[in-house]
């Protein structure tokens, strides 16, 4: 049997930097996978092992984005936003909407590699096109987020020195 590391040694990072060390794994992942759907050069002999592969590193990401995003919604992430700026509660609320649409996509994209059958499949390149624009949508939602919290954390009041 198994123990579960319980150390107390090990400090328990702040959701600020939790959610900054998730934007800097997605964002390393997300550059990989834009190339990730493009076998050029492979046999067919090959194309099995590739697969696999690429559905894992998927997996992986979407499981990293997945936690991302319940860390966002159900932390202080959100009452932050709402406390210093609740006149932006409509934005907040389409940016969780786009949270549900990145994860419907990013499915949707799991779902056609698991249907490719070889490298001359023609749901290859609609394959790298579908991510393109999955991975395209999370890096405008990702900046509009950043957009938003700093705009609500650090807008003008208008006050004195």
């Amino acid at each position: 049997m198994q123990s579960v590391d319980t150390s107390a040694d090990r400090p328990i990072p702040s959701v600020n930097e939790q959610i900054a060390a998730d934007h800097h794994a997605i964002n390393a992942e997300r550059s990989s996978l834009a190339l990730l759907l493009r076998p050029e050069g492979l046999e067919d002999k090959d194309f099995e092992a590739w697969k696999l592969a690429a559905l894992r590193r998927l997996r992986r990401f979407q499981a990293t984005l997945l936690m991302h995003f319940d860390l966002e919604e159900v932390t202080a992430f959100k009452e932050s936003v709402m406390a210093h700026a609740p006149h932006y509660a409509s934005r907040l609320t389409q940016l969780e909407e786009e949270h549900l649409k990145i994860a419907s996509d990013l499915d949707h994209v799991i779902t056609l590699l698991k249907r490719t059958g070889g490298t001359e499949d023609p749901l290859i390149e609609r394959l790298h096109l579908r991510l393109t624009g999955v991975l395209e949508l999370l890096e405008n939602h990702e900046e509009a987020e950043r957009e938003l919290f700093q705009s609500a954390l650090y807008q003008d009041l208008g006050e004195g020195d």
